[in-house]
């Protein structure tokens, strides 16, 4: 018998494939399926793909589709990836942005990102012990991201601790590289930003096309592409506190360089003429 289930697992040379969604500031529920040798476990992954911590699905080795399993996030965990019975293992997926819909103060650093869904207030609370990272160079949209038609967003920093916020770069649905705004404010929305702190907003930093450390999004156009993601920002207002916002340099101006506080740039290196 043993036989029998060494040849069916050595057999198995399929990845299981997963999907992520996020709960709350600290778990997440990992959804996979792998109908030959079965679930095995949960590797949490650092932005350099070095494993941190490891979970074992609840339903070892089951075959069962879509199967669910919640997760208690490491604090440095940026992605996940899962394995089967038979060791193989599946792409890394990205852990999803923190949803805030209501008051929420954060404390602590918040690698995935912020995504705001409604009118309402995010403050960095005085409860800080150190400076506070939001997003990560290496996640696939901005540190933080306002939704659309959101028009009374706060970010209220009390910190006595610096809130250093970074976008990431991915790809829009048209192919085109994006490169993400520290905070992304649409152009139907507005953020005013209040508080004692310091805020630092950095888009992100290299490439053709960068993203403004607080408004627009960059992009880079994709040759193929027939249309264009907006890079313009909405309504930002300052009333109080220090902020510093970096757009993402270009290796020349004309490249789409993002602006410190405004739209994020625009590069299409296949017009030739306009």
């Amino acid at each position: 018998a043993d036989n029998i289930k060494t040849l069916a697992l050595t057999s198995d040379t399929t990845a299981p494939t997963a999907s992520i969604t996020r709960s709350n500031r600290t778990t997440c529920t990992v959804t996979a399926t792998d109908s030959q040798s079965g679930l095995w476990k949960i590797e949490q992954l650092n932005s350099s793909n070095t494993p941190l911590t490891t979970t074992n699905f609840t339903s070892l080795y089951s075959k069962t589709a879509n199967t669910a399993q919640e997760i208690t996030l490491d604090s440095t965990a940026v992605k996940v990836r899962v394995y089967d019975a038979a060791g193989n293992i599946s792409d890394p997926i990205q852990i999803p942005p923190l949803t805030v819909s209501g008051a929420t103060t954060i404390t602590t650093d918040q690698l995935n990102g912020i995504k705001i869904t409604a009118n309402c207030t995010l403050t960095f609370g005085s409860g800080a012990t150190a400076a506070i990272q939001i997003g990560h160079t290496s996640k696939e949209w901005a540190g933080i991201e306002i939704d659309t038609s959101k028009t009374d967003v706060k970010i209220q920093n009390s910190s006595s601790y610096a809130v250093n916020i970074y976008g990431g770069y991915g790809t829009d649905s048209y192919g085109s590289q994006i490169r993400y705004a520290g905070i992304y404010v649409p152009t139907s929305s507005t953020l005013t930003m209040q508080g004692s702190g310091r805020t630092n907003a950095y888009g992100y930093q290299s490439g053709n096309g960068t993203g403004a450390g607080i408004g627009g999004n960059g992009i880079t156009l994709a040759s193929s592409s027939s249309s264009v993601s907006t890079t313009s920002a909405g309504t930002i207002k300052i009333t109080a506190g220090t902020v510093y916002a970096y757009g993402g340099y270009a290796s020349e101006a004309k490249y789409g360089t993002g602006a410190g506080i405004g739209g994020g740039g625009i590069y299409n290196g296949y017009l030739t003429s306009l």
